[in-house]
């Protein structure tokens, strides 16, 4: 990951320079470096191998490293000479910068100033200062800062979709317990009862009465209504009635 630095030249002869530090918890921080207990480099010519062979030796760049190095100057100045005398420290400078508007306000506010508002494009950056004066902001090869990331709520999980309209939840009530009710008590059961008799008890027959008995087995004389009877019975249907008299 290439080293990351903020180099503001003031002035011809002074420049301020401050380190942006990935921290473990990817939370950045910017750190201003003082060379010589003092806020600024001061240059004595417009020579700036000076402050680089300075620089390399604060932070300790070995030949092949890559910068990632966001230029900040007034309007006016010509920062040219400074970006070419890098040359003198053998390091590589990146083509894309990754260091962000947030991370500049951040460098403002530790050297004692507020930014108001910036103009972001894929060319410089315009720094709007709440004193009213105004900065450029570019990379060695003359792009932009980018703009702040977006901020997720930490809280919120990702991934998830909340519902629409709530629901109502249901409510589980604890149920109550269980009550022995006592069991009624068994009424003594009827009799049973006999059932009626569908028909009614016949009478006892009646025995025939006695036949006459007849003594020595004698058949007894007919009578002459005996004989009328007789011969009725023996001709019915077959004559007319004969009408016996006596």
């Amino acid at each position: 990951m290439p080293g990351k630095y903020f180099v503001e030249l003031k002035d011809k002869f002074h420049i301020l320079t401050a380190e942006k530090i990935v921290r473990t918890d990817f939370k950045s921080d910017v750190k201003p470096l003082k060379p010589r207990d003092d806020d600024t480099f001061s240059l004595e010519n417009e020579s700036y191998n000076d402050f680089w062979l300075w620089l390399k030796d604060e932070k300790s760049f070995l030949p092949g490293d890559t910068l990632d190095i966001c230029f900040i100057c007034p309007d006016e100045m010509y920062v040219k000479p400074l970006i070419e005398g890098i040359s003198c420290i053998g390091v590589n400078l990146s083509e894309d910068t990754e260091i962000t508007l947030g991370d500049a306000k951040a460098f403002l506010q530790k050297t004692g100033r507020n930014l108001e508002d910036a103009k972001l494009s894929d060319d410089k950056t315009v720094l709007y200062l709440s004193e009213g004066s105004k900065l450029l902001a570019f990379n060695a090869k003359g792009k932009g800062l980018k703009a702040d990331p977006e901020k997720t709520d930490e809280k919120q999980p990702q991934n998830l979709q909340l519902p629409k309209t709530a629901k109502r939840k249901s409510v589980r009530q604890r149920p109550k317990a269980f009550r022995t009710m006592p069991m009624p008590a068994e009424e003594n059961t009827p009799s049973p009862i006999a059932p009626s008799k569908d028909k009614k008890e016949q009478a006892p027959l009646q025995s025939p009465a006695p036949r006459p008995s007849y003594s020595n087995n004698a058949i007894p004389k007919a009578t002459a209504t005996d004989i009328q009877i007789g011969i009725k019975r023996i001709t019915e249907d077959q004559c007319q009635d004969v009408d016996f008299r006596d």
